[in-house]
């Protein structure tokens, strides 16, 4: 099992590997008009609090028992998998395809 030191290194190289990705997607979206720009704005700003909070969690494995660590792990893994569909989301409003179909 991976000790806890090396998961919130893990963790935190998922962070910025989202702040990126999240930076990449917000400079996207300058390209976007309308209810599309407003959709992508709104699920762009629910993963930078989805973000923050699991920021929040990081920190506070550090100093954890081993059971709130489980508790934390799959909490983290959960919202893992939200923030992914939330940049699948961005991503499908900044598609080309979606782009000329509402010009």
């Amino acid at each position: 099992m991976i000790d806890r030191h090396e998961y919130v290194q893990k963790l935190k190289e998922k962070l910025d590997a989202w702040d990126s990705e999240i930076d990449t997607l917000e400079e996207r979206l300058k390209d976007l008009k309308g209810e599309a720009e407003q959709r992508a704005r709104l699920a762009l700003e629910d993963l930078k609090l989805t973000r923050t909070q699991l920021t929040q969690r990081v920190d506070e494995l550090l100093s954890t028992s081993d059971d709130a660590l489980q508790r934390i792990r799959l909490s983290f893994e959960s919202a893992w998998d939200n923030v992914k569909t939330g940049i699948s989301a961005v991503r499908s409003e900044l598609a080309p395809e979606k782009k000329e179909t509402e010009k």
